[in-house]
């Protein structure tokens, strides 16, 4: 584990209470039947003066202006990470390239980004074109389009996973009730990395970047009650209220959001049948329109969505399919998994 800046990312966790979003079930070991498939049922233009390191203003190297590809307010030829978003310019090993670009182990994920920057058989590097859901004990793939579910492995080195979030470099983070961990998503070994501020986180998602910050991720956890927090990247790691769902929702066990799609939460109301898919406003956490409705499932513990599609993963074993675009359900399966979870790549 790097011993400098290792925590340099949005950590969260969620550990739903005891209510209809309750994940206290029994661990599942993932020794049950069937485990390996489901059935289908630019640049800135300015004109002021002297340049500075904090923003551009105007360009010695060109008659056009500044040139930020990036867009993090450091010219291009000042930037010690000109393709990736780094306004701080973060560089742990002093080598002139900037933490966001530089990849010391050369596992494809930045060392600003990577919990482990020189060991490239960690922590392993998430698909972009899959999902990832798992109970508590076990993890698993799911190809959106037949819901096929394929095992990966047991959970190692942790029990009792209660979420998942993958953020846009393809890094899986898991937490229990009480701590957050890094997983392989190509085996489910995983490592502690720390501590949880609180425990009445009830999901998580990586929000992408350009929503609630210009070039990075955020990592977002809500509470049961509509709370939609941001984790910061410091160690001990606090929760910063951004706003709430309101409505009187609650949240059922899980949100996703990625590029190019609305950002999703599976909620419910106090005394009411099932659970429904609501857009959310990741700047403010305020639901809105009504995605899709679920009379009969009430413990939608897993939400995530990928090429087009959204599936939703029930502590019952129901997993659903719906397009991305309309809403309708597209497939449907029942399984023996208890579901607590599921994730998706920011980006």
């Amino acid at each position: 584990m790097r011993t400098t800046s290792v925590l340099l990312l949005f950590l969260a966790a969620c550990g739903p209470t005891a209510s209809t979003a309750d994940k206290s079930a029994t661990t599942d070991t993932g020794a049950g039947a069937g485990e390996t498939s489901g059935t289908t049922t630019s640049p800135t233009t300015a004109t002021t003066s002297t340049p500075t390191t904090t923003g551009p203003t105007t360009n010695p190297f060109t008659d056009t202006g500044p040139e930020d590809a990036d867009g993090d307010g450091i010219w291009d030829a000042q930037d010690n990470c000109p393709e990736d978003g780094n306004p701080g310019q973060q560089d742990v090993n002093a080598d002139g390239i900037g933490d966001a670009c530089d990849d010391e182990d050369k596992d494809g994920i930045p060392d600003g980004y990577d919990p482990f920057p020189f060991d490239a058989a960690r922590p392993g590097v998430a698909l972009g074109d899959i999902l990832y859901a798992h109970t508590s004990g076990v993890l698993y793939t799911v190809n959106p389009a037949g819901l096929i579910i394929q095992r990966v492995g047991n959970f190692s080195g942790v029990s009792s996973v209660t979420d998942i979030a993958i953020d846009r470099w393809g890094v899986l983070y898991a937490t229990t009730f009480t701590d957050l961990y890094v997983c392989s998503p190509d085996n489910a070994d995983c490592w502690f990395l720390a501590p949880l501020p609180a425990t009445n986180y009830n999901g998580m998602t990586f929000v992408p970047p350009g929503t609630l910050d210009p070039w990075d991720d955020t990592l977002v956890v809500l509470t049961e009650d509509g709370g939609w927090f941001r984790l910061d990247r410091q160690v001990p790691l606090t929760a910063n209220l951004v706003g709430d769902l309101g409505g009187n929702w609650k949240v059922a066990g899980d949100a996703f959001s990625v590029t190019g799609q609305d950002t999703l939460a599976a909620v419910y109301k106090s005394g009411v049948a099932g659970s429904s898919l609501v857009v959310v406003d990741p700047l403010t956490g305020v639901a809105g329109a009504t995605f899709a409705t679920l009379p009969s499932e009430s413990s939608l513990y897993g939400l995530a969505g990928v090429n087009n599609f959204v599936v939703a993963f029930d502590a019952s074993g129901t997993v659903v399919a719906y397009d991305a675009t309309t809403g309708a359900e597209v497939a449907r399966t029942e399984t023996p998994q208890e579901w607590w979870g599921a994730g998706v790549r920011s980006q």
